[in-house]
C-alpha cells in the first residue's frame, strides 16, 4: 500500500494566500509543494549510498516511495506519541494498521539507520556543521518565497526550533517559550507569521560580517531581494546606526527598538524623562525616539515622523 494512506482526509489550511490562485492549500499540497518529487529522489540517492557504504550486507535498496512512507510516519510519530518506536506497530495502538500496511516495524528499522539527506562523500562536517541538511535547507528556504507572495509588510526576529538532542550549536534563550533548541533568524509576514527565509545559527562557527556586528549582517542577508518600499519591524538585537542609515538609503521604510548600551547610540544612554516623558529627535532623515513607560524605550524609525508620533 502506498504512504497516501496515511494522508487521506486530511482538513484544508486557510489563512495562507498563495502565490498561485487555483492550488489547493490543503496540507498534501504545501508539503508536495515543498517535498517535491526531487528532493525524494535526492533522500532516496543519498540514503542507498549512505547504506552502501556502511555495510556489505544483503539489505535491498530502499525505494522513492519507501522514504516518502517514512517521512510520514515520522510526521504521524510526532502528533501521536508513545514511549517506545515498537508500539507504533502493536495491533492495540491508534492508526497502526495504517503504519504496518505501510512499512514493517524492520524495515523502518533498518531505513532509521541508513537514512542521509546529502551526499555522504561531499564535504568536511567539522568545517561546515549544516553539511548533512544543506542541500535540502536550501532547497526547502528557496520554496518559502515561492508559495506566498511577498507582503508589504514584513518582521525580522529570532525563533527556536526546541530540540533537546546533543548538537554543538543548541541554544538556550530565556525570554523563548522553546527556551532549549536550535535558533534560527527569519524574515517573516508581520500579518500571517508566514516565514519567507530562516537562517540557522550555527554557533561560533556562525558567518557574518564582524565589522557590522551578527544582527545587522543577518538582517541585511534576509532582506535579499526584498523590493524598496516595503516596510521592516525589528528588535534592537538587528539595529545599528550604521544599518538604519543603510536601510533609509535604500529606500526601506523600517521601525525598530535599539539600545543606548550601543556604542553607536551612547548619545541616548544620558535622557532622563519623568513618567510617560517622551524625548524626540531626528538624525538624518530618521526619527528616534526615547519614552519613559514602566522602563526606558528607545525607537527608530523612518516611517514615522516627529510630527507623526
Amino acid at each position: 500500500m502506498e504512504s497516501s494512506e496515511l494522508t487521506k482526509n486530511l482538513p484544508v489550511i486557510e489563512g495562507i494566500k498563495s502565490k498561485y490562485e487555483d492550488s489547493k492549500l490543503d496540507p498534501m499540497s504545501i508539503f508536495n509543494f515543498f517535498f517535491d518529487e526531487s528532493i525524494f529522489e535526492m533522500l532516496t540517492l543519498n540514503t542507498n549510498k549512505n547504506m552502501r557504504l556502511k555495510t556489505q550486507s544483503k539489505i535491498s535498496l530502499f525505494t522513492k516511495e519507501e522514504i516518502k512512507s517514512f517521512i510520514f510516519i515520522h510526521i504521524y510519530m510526532s502528533m501521536y506519541k508513545y514511549p517506545q518506536i515498537n508500539l507504533y506497530w502493536e495491533d492495540n495502538i491508534l492508526l497502526s494498521s495504517k503504519i504496518k500496511n505501510v512499512m514493517s516495524y524492520n524495515r523502518f528499522i533498518t531505513l532509521s539507520r541508513y537514512f542521509h539527506i546529502s551526499d555522504y562523500e561531499e564535504g568536511d562536517h567539522k568545517a561546515n556543521r549544516l553539511l548533512y541538511i544543506n542541500c535540502l535547507f536550501s532547497k526547502l528556504n528557496k520554496s518559502f518565497g515561492q508559495l506566498h507572495s511577498f507582503s508589504s509588510f514584513l518582521t525580522i526576529d529570532e525563533s527556536m526550533a526546541s530540540y533537546q538532542g546533543v548538537i554543538h550549536f543548541k541554544q538556550y534563550i530565556k525570554d523563548k517559550n522553546r527556551k532549549w533548541g536550535i535558533k534560527f533568524f527569519a524574515l517573516c509576514d508581520s500579518t500571517s507569521s508566514y516565514v519567507y527565509k530562516l537562517i540557522p545559527y550555527t554557533g561560533k562557527q556562525f558567518s557574518y560580517d564582524t565589522d557590522k556586528g551578527i544582527g545587522p549582517s543577518v538582517a541585511e542577508r534576509l532582506l535579499t531581494d526584498i523590493k524598496t518600499g516595503t516596510q521592516i519591524s525589528f528588535d534592537s538585537f538587528f539595529t545599528s546606526f550604521d544599518f538604519l542609515n543603510e536601510l533609509h538609503r535604500k529606500e526601506f521604510f523600517f521601525t525598530g527598538t535599539f539600545l543606548p548600551t550601543k556604542k553607536c547610540y551612547q548619545r541616548f544612554r544620558d535622557v532622563k524623562l519623568k513618567q510617560d516623558e517622551v524625548s524626540i529627535r531626528e538624525i538624518e532623515g530618521i526619527t528616534y525616539m526615547v519614552y519613559h513607560n514602566k522602563r526606558m524605550i528607545y525607537m527608530a524609525s523612518n516611517k514615522y515622523s516627529a510630527n507623526t508620533i
